[in-house]
C-alpha cells in the first residue's frame, strides 16, 4: 500500500511535478491535444489569482461546467479553483440546462468556470499520494487509460491520478470499443481503467481479436504480480506488501540466490519472456526496477 504525505494538497502536487518534470505530458486527449505538467500549473496558477481577484472566499464552490472534449480546460480549472482555496464542483455540459441549474443552486455554487457533480475537498482528494517520485503509482505504465465522463468520482479519481501516477493520463471525448482498443494498441497503454458496462462492450465487440492488447488488460498491474511471486518463491519469508514498499532491496529483504533462479523461472512462466539478467541483479533488486525491465521485454514481444 502506498504511503501518503501528510498535509499534502492536490495543488501542492500539481507544483512538484512541474518542477520536476515541467516538460513532460500529463494529460493526453485523443485527437484533441496534450498538457504537460508545467503547463497545468501556470495555467491553474493563472486560474486561481483571477478567482481570488473576483473575490472568492476560502470553501466557496465553483461549478466547473465542460464537455468531454475539454478535460485539458477542465483539469486546469480544477486545480487553479483548489489553489485558490475554493471547492470544485465539476459538471458535464452534456446534462440538460435545467439539470446545470439545479445542480449548481442545490451546491450553492458562488460562481461558474465555463461551457451528477460531486464536491470534495483537498484533503479527500490526496488521501494517500506522496511527491516521493518512488511512492508514485503505476511504475510499470507509460500511458494509463480512461473513457470516464466529466462531473463524477471516477473522472476526479482518474484527474488525481495524473498528478499522483507516474504514467501520462490518456482520455477520449466519447467512449466506443474500437477507439478505446486503438489507443491501448498505439499508445502500448500499460493501464486501464473501465467500468463492467464498458468491459462488457469491448467483450462483445471482440476487439481482441483484431487488437495486440497482449498484457494491456485491465488489471495489467506488473509491479503487483511481481511481487505476489517473490512471496511465493520465498515461500512467504518476503510478503508482496514488503517486495512492494521498495523500503528495502529483495536481497535485503532476504532473498536468496535459490529464490532468485525460482523467481526468474516463475516470471518467464507468468509472462511468456525469456529473462536474461546477465548475472547483475543488482539493477534489478527492486520490484519497480524488476517490473520495468519485464514491462520493456512485454513491450518487445
Amino acid at each position: 500500500m502506498v504511503k501518503g504525505d501528510a498535509g499534502l494538497l492536490v495543488p501542492d502536487l500539481l507544483a512538484r511535478r512541474a518542477q520536476e518534470q515541467p516538460e513532460s505530458p500529463a494529460l493526453v486527449v485523443a485527437e484533441v491535444g496534450t498538457l504537460t505538467f508545467g503547463a497545468w500549473d501556470r495555467r491553474s496558477n493563472a486560474v486561481a489569482h483571477a478567482l481570488i481577484e473576483r473575490g472568492l472566499a476560502d470553501g466557496q464552490r465553483v461549478g466547473l461546467v465542460f464537455d468531454e472534449r475539454d478535460w485539458i480546460d477542465l483539469a486546469v480549472a480544477w486545480c487553479g479553483v483548489m489553489r485558490a482555496g475554493c471547492v470544485a464542483v465539476p459538471l458535464s455540459a452534456r446534462l440538460a440546462p435545467a439539470e446545470v441549474r439545479h445542480a449548481l443552486t442545490d451546491c450553492s455554487v458562488s460562481a461558474v468556470l465555463q461551457a451528477k457533480g460531486v464536491g470534495a475537498t483537498h484533503a479527500n482528494l490526496a488521501h494517500g499520494l506522496s511527491a516521493d517520485p518512488k511512492r508514485r503509482s503505476l511504475l510499470h505504465s507509460r500511458h494509463f487509460l480512461h473513457a470516464f465522463p466529466i462531473g463524477g468520482n471516477a473522472g476526479q479519481t482518474m484527474l488525481v491520478n495524473s498528478l499522483g501516477a507516474r504514467p501520462a493520463a490518456l482520455t477520449m471525448p466519447r467512449f466506443t470499443p474500437a477507439r478505446f482498443a486503438r489507443l491501448i494498441e498505439s499508445y502500448r497503454v500499460g493501464t486501464v481503467f473501465v467500468v463492467p458496462a464498458m468491459a462488457i462492450e469491448l467483450l462483445n465487440a471482440g476487439v481482441h481479436e483484431r487488437h495486440d492488447l497482449r498484457e494491456r488488460a485491465v488489471s495489467g498491474d506488473v509491479e503487483r504480480r511481481l511481487a505476489n511471486l517473490v512471496a511465493a518463491v520465498s515461500d512467504g519469508e518476503i510478503s508482496a506488501e514488503q517486495a512492494l514498499a521498495g523500503d528495502h532491496s529483495l536481497s535485503a529483504l532476504g532473498l536468496t540466490s535459490l529464490a532468485w533462479i525460482r523467481l526468474i523461472d516463475a516470471i518467464e512462466d507468468v509472462f511468456g519472456v525469456d529473462v536474461d539478467l546477465g548475472g547483475d541483479l543488482s539493477a534489478f533488486d527492486r520490484v519497480d526496477a524488476l517490473a520495468a525491465h519485464v514491462s520493456g521485454l512485454l513491450d518487445a514481444r
